[in-house]
């Protein structure tokens, strides 16, 4: 299970998506191994933040190894935002699959 906070400094509120993956590298992207979502229906109004606990599942076909976490916000770019190139981010640490 993974905790990460959602912020949209933006005005604009609505429901939006957010991807997880498992990633060999802080920078995450659609390349890399999709572990699970989380779907915000009532959104996340501007100048505020979400935060909830997901569940995630590690594929039993992952390789060993060590990886970070990931997230990127409205996978599909349905909201317009005034940057589109901040909803991709990893957590600070990383975690190892045996």
């Amino acid at each position: 299970m993974v905790e990460f906070p959602i912020l949209n400094p933006d005005g604009k509120s609505a429901q939006v998506y957010v991807y997880y993956y498992l990633s060999k590298d802080a920078a995450i992207t659609y390349t890399d191994t999709y572990i699970g979502l989380r779907n915000i229906t009532s959104g996340v109004p501007g100048g505020a933040g979400s935060s909830a606990t997901t569940l995630l599942t590690i594929p039993n076909s992952m390789a060993p190894g060590i990886y970070y976490i990931g997230a990127i916000v409205d996978p599909a770019n349905n909201l317009r935002e005034d940057d589109e190139t901040n909803n991709a981010r990893a957590t600070l640490g990383t975690v190892v699959v045996y």
